[in-house]
């Protein structure tokens, strides 16, 4: 016994030194890395290291047509990738053409969120009971589920509700046309939690539909509406919009799937919150340089609120809907990604080193779990802290 006891003991203090060792290792290389950051020599080829990740994205994506765009040193460039092909041509595209950036949505749902809390029209900490205590809703907690915890993701509520397959349109590569307001609050009624509301990060999108729509209710006006007139709008952002116009339309840039085939553009009704912006590369320019300089009046408050601390994720943090990610370089990054079925997207903001970057595709990488962009996004957030384009 005596034996066995002596054993255990040397084991647990190999296992103790072992762990010590590679914490140890650990801080050092985080250490060494931001050592290496923050020495980082300018190259002054970002341009040139920008082409390069395109060119070898596109070499498996024949297809595709990508524009990137960065904010630096106050100021900005965006360029074109690929080709698109027309009934009648093909074009190169450019900083005024038009994708589905789709879950990129939801930070503007967030903002929306910050300025009615601002107008007093809802606070952060409303309970879901308070908008749809006609339900009756059964004494599990998802009554208490408040709005910013719909927004950062820490509701408990599953990424769609089982139901949602019995309506949505499969077939058709259009899931969300057919899904209504009146089945997005019956299913709350209905829906299974992932866990008790407030205890860890689930990333739902449903319950970023649930919050746009509540919204739309204490704002007593169309979500599409609210949005437009609450943030678009002041922002000035006049080619991010929910329907897209004649001249809009002549400038989209048709989405592929990720086996490159050419598929529809999505429609939404309820879940219009989770991701139906349609937006350019410019006009995310001009949104990242207003988020690095939000000022005091206005819409200001409402930026800087959305880009603040308020819950937990997988990743770091969560700003009202921002996604919040420490670097190993110790870089604290804004981020939201986006996928449709055609298209996939990257938005992200470094505010110490004022930069920010865009990135825009049109194939549906995102539904196969395919994150390319966000690698090429990503990358180039780190490296335009210290490398200018040319």
């Amino acid at each position: 016994m005596s034996k066995l006891v002596k054993v255990g003991g040397l084991t647990f203090v190999f296992v103790l030194v072992a762990i010590l060792l590679s914490i140890g290792l650990l801080a050092a290389w985080m250490a060494w890395r931001q050592h290496q950051f923050v020495n980082q020599e300018d190259t002054h080829d970002l341009l040139a290291r920008t082409d390069e990740m395109a060119r070898v994205y596109l070499e498996k994506r024949p297809r595709a047509a990508v524009v990137i765009g960065v904010v630096q040193n106050g100021g900005k460039w965006v360029g074109g990738y690929g080709k698109f092909a027309t009934a009648d041509s093909s074009i190169t595209p450019d900083g005024d053409s038009v994708y589905e950036i789709g879950s990129i949505t939801k930070v503007f749902t967030g903002i929306a969120l910050a300025r009615l809390a601002e107008q007093g029209k809802v606070k952060l900490d409303d309970p879901v009971g308070r908008y749809l205590s006609e339900l009756g809703l059964p004494a599990d907690g998802r009554g208490d589920i408040t709005l910013v915890e719909l927004s950062t993701h820490n509701s408990g509520l599953p990424r769609l509700p089982a139901n949602f397959w019995k309506i949505a349109d499969g077939e058709s590569g259009n899931p969300y046309s057919n899904y209504t307001t009146e089945n997005l609050f019956a299913d709350f009624k209905e829906v299974k939690l992932n866990r008790l509301p407030g205890t860890g990060y689930d990333y739902s999108n449903y319950g970023a539909a649930l919050l746009g729509q509540l919204l739309a209710l204490a704002a007593g006006q169309p979500y599409e509406k609210l949005v437009t007139e609450q943030v678009l709008t002041p922002l000035s952002l006049t080619n991010t919009v929910f329907e897209l116009n004649a001249e809009q339309s002549a400038r989209l840039i048709g989405g592929f799937t990720v086996a490159g085939e050419p598929t529809p553009n999505w429609t939404f009704d309820a879940m219009a919150p989770t991701g139906a912006l349609k937006s350019t590369a410019n006009d995310l320019l001009r949104f990242i340089e207003l988020n690095l300089d939000p000022g005091t009046s206005g819409i200001g408050p409402a930026l800087r609120n959305t880009m603040s601390v308020h819950g937990n994720s997988d990743f770091d943090k969560m700003g009202l809907s921002w996604h919040r990610q420490q670097t190993v370089e110790q870089v604290i990054l804004w981020w939201h990604n986006g996928g449709t079925g055609g298209y996939a997207s990257f938005l992200a903001i470094d505010p110490e080193h004022r930069t920010g970057v865009v990135v825009l595709s049109n194939h549906g990488d995102a539904m196969a779990g395919r994150f390319d962009i966000d690698k090429i996004g990503m990358n180039l957030l780190r490296l335009a802290a210290n490398i200018s384009l040319q």
